[in-house]
């Protein structure tokens, strides 16, 4: 990876002049998906990834779930796992898992996801009571 980012730069990628290495491994697990999933109707796949790996990071780093679709396959589904445990701090769980709201009171899963998604999308939620 580190390769990849010494041939292009932060200011370089987010010109779209080339791809991070970021962007490379969402383009390389895209391919690879896309390969399996065209080999036959009956293959799947089940990939777990960070979600700014699956969706959209940053304006020059397109998702996976937007690769994907490029590439022929549009059955694709995304399913964001959040908890209360997985949050760095309070102030980045607002609205997501705030353990002073348990979203376990409030809903299981739903349908969407609070950033743009190229494919349907859901949220599940996994309670955890942090420490």
């Amino acid at each position: 990876m580190d390769v990849i980012d010494s041939s292009c730069g932060f200011d370089n990628a987010e010109a779209k002049r080339c791809f991070d290495s970021h962007t490379v491994r969402n383009l390389v697990w895209a391919q690879n998906i896309n390969t399996i999933l065209n080999q036959s109707n009956q293959n799947r796949v089940v990939a777990y990834m960070h979600r700014w790996h699956a969706v959209r990071a940053a304006g020059y780093q397109e998702g996976l779930d937007t690769f994907v679709k490029v590439g022929g396959v549009s059955t694709i589904r995304f399913i964001d796992f959040i908890g209360g445990t997985a949050c760095y701090s309070k102030r980045s769980c607002r609205g997501y898992s705030d353990e002073k709201i348990e979203l376990k009171r409030q809903y299981f899963y739903r349908e969407g996801f609070p950033f743009k998604s190229a494919v349907k999308s859901y949220q599940v939620h996994l309670p955890d009571n942090g420490i």
